[in-house]
């Protein structure tokens, strides 16, 4: 998300001087915008605000954490809530008592004072998920939802999800590699299995505004390649579904255009994004965000590996054993095996990530895992 408010900052900035010529110079030098994530979810017990600001746009650093700015949420019936973000810019705040019939606004305020704040935000009723599905395409998996409002009061949304997958060194082995030396254990020197987790960085987006129910089916949300390490084994997606407004659907679809599909002049032209945050104590100011609010959905499902259709090009690369040389035995390459070579027992040496899956994720089981 950093590297897209990055992005959008240049075009903020780009739109708002367009009476003046473009100096890249003056543009790079801009820095300090107020970056605010997150949606007011009055349905579950915590909702995370995030705050950066941006840096310059030659810097190759990320957006910097706006730590110790006081966030609060007021209802319209004048109840609140509220906390201050930490070191890294996040705010949780305790929102299990918040009425999801009521509007409410965001209020921000930084360590210097600067106040930026949102209307009060109409509270959208997000239908549940009704199914995660998949569906072979190429060669990995389309990931998908479907979803139904029966009361059509939903028609836009956008979807976020987190991955989780087991991972499987295809190779065990007793022996390790520890302080450069070669040292045997009675037992598997390392985890039989792993988890490795990510979210995702993408915005995800849909509508029903142009049907004639209000019902989305198959709406894509991620594809997954055959070959990947995620589905070697057991993979698991939990889909969280917002209902959003059409101006929060509008200002989050130039958002994805200006930062994923800019490239050629065949490709939609960069638009200016305002959203609905302001700056109170300075209105010049500009804001980057959109907030929104309501009740958030979510479903979890698992996919085996045993659903991908047979074929090498399905397979994740294949772990090679080699000699060990004085170059190869390091921390990048583990030993593996002795094994008769060339009438002497020779050391055999594997890629380290075919031994050891802590390097690639935790060997703590999540709670949700099924077995």
């Amino acid at each position: 998300m950093n590297v897209r408010y990055k992005i959008v900052a240049f075009f903020v900035l780009l739109f708002s001087s367009c009476k003046e010529e473009f100096t890249p110079s003056t543009i790079a030098g801009k820095r300090d915008l107020m970056v605010i994530e997150g949606y007011i979810d009055t349905s579950g017990d915590t909702t995370v605000i995030k705050l950066s600001r941006t840096a310059d746009l030659q810097d190759k650093f990320s957006n910097t954490p706006e730590a110790g700015a006081y966030v609060l949420i007021t209802g319209e019936d004048g109840s609140s809530v509220s906390a201050k973000s930490d070191a890294q810019g996040i705010c949780s705040l305790l929102v299990g008592n918040l009425n999801s019939m009521q509007k409410y606004r965001l209020n921000v305020k930084t360590g210097t004072g600067k106040e930026y704040q949102t209307d009060f935000l109409e509270n959208k009723q997000t239908p549940e998920i009704d199914t995660i599905g998949y569906k072979i395409k190429d060669i990995g998996l389309q990931i998908f939802v479907n979803t139904n409002d029966p009361s059509s009061q939903t028609k836009y949304y956008n979807w976020t999800y987190e991955e989780t997958w087991e991972v499987i060194p295809p190779y065990q082995t007793t022996l390790g590699y520890v302080d450069e030396r070669v040292i045997d254990k009675r037992e598997h020197f390392y985890p039989k299995r792993c988890w490795q987790s990510s979210t995702s960085t993408e915005i995800v987006l849909g509508t029903s505004a142009a049907l004639s129910e209000s019902k989305l089916m198959e709406e894509p949300i991620t594809y997954v390649k055959g070959n990947s390490e995620k589905i070697d084994a057991l993979y698991s997606i939990k889909i969280r579904q917002f209902g959003i407004t059409k101006e929060g659907y509008e200002y989050l679809k130039k958002m994805k255009q200006n930062t994923e599909q800019i490239g050629t002049i065949f490709d939609p032209q960069p638009s200016e994004l305002k959203g609905n945050i302001y700056c109170t104590s300075n209105p010049k100011e500009s804001v980057i965000g959109f907030m929104s609010s309501g009740r958030v959905t979510e479903k979890r499902v698992f996919i085996h590996r045993s659903v991908k259709p047979h074929g090498i090009e399905w397979n994740p690369p294949p772990c090679i054993k080699v000699l060990e040389f004085a170059n190869y035995l390091n921390y990048n390459y583990l030993p593996v095996e002795y094994a008769l070579y060339d009438n002497k027992i020779r050391l055999f040496v594997i890629y380290a990530t075919c031994l050891d899956c802590t390097i690639l994720g935790s060997p703590n089981k999540p709670a949700f895992w099924p077995n």
